[in-house]
């Protein structure tokens, strides 16, 4: 989360930038976030000393702007609750593509 909440706060304009630079090479871009739509919305809390803090974007904010994101620039946004989850999603993500290139058997009746 807190990746998340410093790439697109402070550092939109970069991650923009990779966004259009995507669409640009004509490039599928995903976005795979460590945490659930839920936890996406609660926002994000971080401690600078002994002081809890409060991210300058809340969560229903990020939210907005992840789903803006997605269709603006049509990339995929992954919500995944562990990075077990993620790592799994990413390798059945890749192996699809080969399973693409195989010719389907057509089934006869």
């Amino acid at each position: 989360m807190a990746d998340l909440f410093s790439a697109y706060t402070a550092g939109y304009d970069r991650e923009r930038q990779k966004f259009l630079k995507a669409v640009d090479l004509k490039l599928h871009f995903i976005l795979a976030i460590e945490g659930s739509v839920t936890e996406v919305l609660k926002g994000h809390h971080y401690w600078n000393g002994d002081t809890r803090r409060e991210s300058r974007k809340s969560g229903l904010a990020m939210l907005r702007q992840l789903c803006t994101v997605e269709r603006k620039y049509r990339i995929g946004v992954w919500y995944c609750t562990s990075r077990t989850e993620m790592a799994l999603k990413i390798q059945e993500y890749f192996l699809s593509a080969d399973r693409l290139l195989v010719p389907s058997k057509e089934v006869r009746t």
